[in-house]
């Protein structure tokens, strides 16, 4: 019966919707506009509050969108590094997304909560703002990680205390005013 259906129809129905040519990655051109939309949606729409680098943000976006536009035209010579790319391309897609949703939700209609859930260049603030406090607490918590396990590095806890500040502690040096 199934071999008659299939004479009749002559694979009819067969035909995919989805454009198809030779050397485009699909899936880049598809995390191009999603990291696009993002980059319009934080550009275009005004921010329920102030949050800084908005504009940086939207065009780390857009450039983002720009690598995956050139991606999808120059995957195929890349070798395993482009077969890792299309392997991951529909995260691609999905973080466009999310982070175009992400904008959307925080900083332009304000529906979540501000002090837990900031939107995506109120954190870009942060690092581009306080990234040498960052640095300071990252270098502290390594310190203080190292000199716990070797007994070697036990006199750095002490002189990273002495140049810590005020408090005198490492974890003074890591506290952030609003």
């Amino acid at each position: 019966m199934s071999a008659a259906v299939e004479q009749t129809f002559d694979g009819a129905g067969r035909q995919t919707a989805a454009f198809s040519f030779p050397g485009i990655w699909r899936n880049g051109l598809f995390a191009a506009g999603t990291w696009s939309l993002a980059a319009a949606l934080t550009y275009g729409l005004p921010d329920a509050i102030n949050w800084g680098a908005t504009d940086l943000f939207a065009a780390v976006a857009l450039a983002g969108a720009g690598i995956f536009l050139a991606l999808s035209v120059t995957v195929g010579r890349l070798g395993s590094l482009g077969r890792t790319l299309v392997h991951y391309g529909p995260w691609f897609i999905v973080l466009g997304l999310w982070l175009a949703v992400w904008e959307v939700l925080t900083a332009k209609l304000g529906w979540l909560p501000k002090p837990f859930f900031s939107p995506p260049q109120g954190l870009l603030h942060v690092y581009v703002t306080d990234w040498d406090r960052l640095l300071v607490c990252i270098a502290y918590t390594g310190g203080s990680g190292a000199s716990a396990s070797s007994p070697a590095s036990s006199s750095a806890l002490p002189a990273a205390s002495l140049s810590a500040g005020r408090s005198g502690s490492p974890i003074g040096a890591c506290r952030f005013s609003s």
